[in-house]
C-alpha cells in the first residue's frame, strides 16, 4: 500500500428561483463544503491531517423563447477535488524536492 487516505466530506446547498417575467427566470444559490482528511503516506513527511471549508455562490438567468427553445446564462464559483493527498504533501515523491 503506497498511501492510505481517509476523507470525510459534508455539503449543503440552498437555491431560490425567481420568476421575473413570464419568459425570464433567475436562480441564485449558495453551497457550503467541508472536508476533513487524514493521509498516511509511505513517506512520513507527506502524511498528515487537513481540514478546509468553502462557501460558493451561484446564479443563472433562463430565458424561454418558445416552449421548446430557451437560452441560459450561468455564473458560479466552485472547486474540484478528487484527491486529498495534495493537502498534506511536503516533499515531491518523484524528485524529493520541497513541494509547494
Amino acid at each position: 500500500m503506497a498511501c492510505q487516505l481517509i476523507c470525510e466530506a459534508y455539503s449543503g446547498f440552498w437555491e431560490s428561483n425567481l420568476l421575473l417575467t413570464p419568459k425570464l427566470e433567475a436562480a441564485v444559490g449558495v453551497r457550503y463544503d467541508y472536508f476533513d482528511t487524514n493521509v498516511t503516506s509511505l513517506a512520513a513527511v507527506n502524511s498528515g491531517k487537513a481540514k478546509d471549508d468553502l462557501v460558493n455562490f451561484k446564479g443563472s438567468l433562463n430565458y424561454r423563447f418558445t416552449d421548446l427553445v430557451a437560452a441560459y446564462a450561468n455564473w458560479g464559483q466552485s472547486f474540484h477535488s478528487n484527491d486529498a493527498r495534495g493537502s498534506t504533501i511536503n516533499s515531491d515523491p518523484v524528485t524529493g524536492e520541497q513541494a509547494e
